[in-house]
């Protein structure tokens, strides 16, 4: 795995150059400011899998350089992973706005860094799979590259955070810090018609499209939103800022019906849009900070409602409790 380190300190390059290498890790490069690494990124020659950025250096700092980088197109999925000592919620909340992956506070800790760089190289091992199997997603009419339960990632969606990302994002804030986060789940009810019926491409397509409208009935600079599959996203929001899930659910289903040309002439079916209730952490909350998404897809039907997607949904969160 091809890594580069860019942090404006020589002192923790070479520490941290050392400790990656101690683990195993030898193909290691560093650069001490943003414009030295985008250099380097648009090097023909260097493809790196995994970019460890520190937030607070000169000239450019991490959060820009992350923003930077997601816009190269042989980067927009590459694992950014932040090390730095800046700690508070909201360098986190700008990080992985920006994109970024996972995030690491200095001084390091060595088996916390070996699982992190375990999980981006499972990770970065997936999305090569992924790519390899939907590179012509187009000619998979009949069995499609991933199933109806997988996520999606769509790099051309700003601000779409992978499941992963915003999982990495609530633990990184802990318990401790998520005093007024608001979660909610947004479901196309009629995901599984559409996947079942059209390409591959079709429902890509279809995927982004709901992003997009979720993310301007939220507002994007105050939500992180995922596709987790199976019809369904998780968005995490910074308080309650008047949401209403029916407003919202009229709203999106009212912005999905200019679409309805471009359906009509794909003969598809328009996607049918239904915000849930926003779910909060417990007082006195116990329990990994990753629980508030589960409990935001519990609330998307109302108790008495009865839809596939709800029973599918039901049998997913019982499994990964």
């Amino acid at each position: 795995m091809q890594i580069l380190v860019v942090d404006d300190e020589p002192l923790f390059l070479r520490l941290l150059s050392a400790q990656l290498k101690d683990l195993g890790y030898c193909d290691v490069n560093t650069a001490g400011s943003g414009r030295e690494a985008l250099a380097r990124l648009k090097s023909p020659r260097a493809r790196y899998d995994l970019i460890m950025l520190d937030i607070r250096m000169p000239e450019m700092d991490g959060v820009t350089l992350c923003r930077h980088i997601r816009t190269l197109p042989a980067y927009r999925e590459t694992p950014i992973v932040m090390v730095t000592a800046m700690s508070d919620k909201s360098f986190i909340d700008d990080a992985f706005a920006a994109g970024a992956l996972d995030y690491i506070t200095k001084p390091l800790d060595r088996v916390e860094l070996k699982a992190r760089l375990g999980m981006v190289a499972r990770l970065r091992m997936q999305e090569k799979a992924a790519a390899a199997a939907s590179a012509s997603l187009s000619s998979y009419a009949i069995a499609p590259p991933f199933a109806f339960d997988d996520p999606i990632t769509l790099p051309n969606v700003d601000r779409l955070l992978s499941p992963t990302a915003l999982e990495n994002y609530l633990l990184t804030l802990g318990l401790g810090r998520m005093h007024g986060l608001r979660a909610c789940a947004v479901a196309i009810e009629n995901a599984d018609q559409i996947f079942m019926t059209k390409t591959p491409g079709n429902f890509v397509d279809m995927i982004g499209d709901v992003a997009t409208i979720v993310q301007d009935c939220l507002k994007t600079e105050d939500a992180m939103i995922s596709y987790t599959g199976g019809g369904i996203f998780a968005c995490v929001l910074r308080g309650e800022n008047g949401y209403d899930a029916e407003l919202m659910t009229a709203t999106a289903n009212f912005s999905m019906s200019d679409f309805e040309p471009i359906y009509s002439d794909a003969n598809m079916s328009l996607p049918v849009i239904r915000f849930g209730t926003l779910a909060r952490m417990p007082s006195l909350a116990i329990g990994r900070p990753t629980r508030l998404l589960q409990l935001a897809k519990m609330q998307i039907y109302p108790a008495e409602s009865h839809s596939p997607l709800k029973d599918r949904l039901k049998r997913r969160l019982i499994g990964s409790l």
